[in-house]
Formats: C-alpha cells, sequence, structure tokens
C-alpha cells in the first residue's frame, strides 16, 4: 500500500489499516526511524 507525504510532512493511514488495527482519531502513535525505514507503532 502506498500513501504521499504532503509539504507538512503529514501522512494518511490508510482506513483498511486503520480498521484492521482499530486505530481512532486522537490516538497516540510512537514514530520510529529504523535504517532506511519509518516505524509507525500504536501505543495502547
Amino acid at each position: 500500500m502506498e500513501t504521499i507525504l504532503d509539504k507538512f510532512g503529514r501522512v494518511v493511514i490508510p482506513k483498511e489499516i486503520r480498521d484492521d488495527l482499530g486505530l481512532k482519531p486522537g490516538e497516540v502513535i510512537q514514530v520510529k526511524e529504523s535504517g532506511n525505514e519509518v516505524v509507525l507503532k500504536p501505543l495502547k
């Protein structure tokens, strides 16, 4: 799956993934750099 980085550095997590993970607006997500990857991890 692909998404686009906007001019403010934001990305949208696709709805299918948000639904699969049960992510809701306002939830805290950890952002981590791992080598040449960006890792997003829900903190729940």
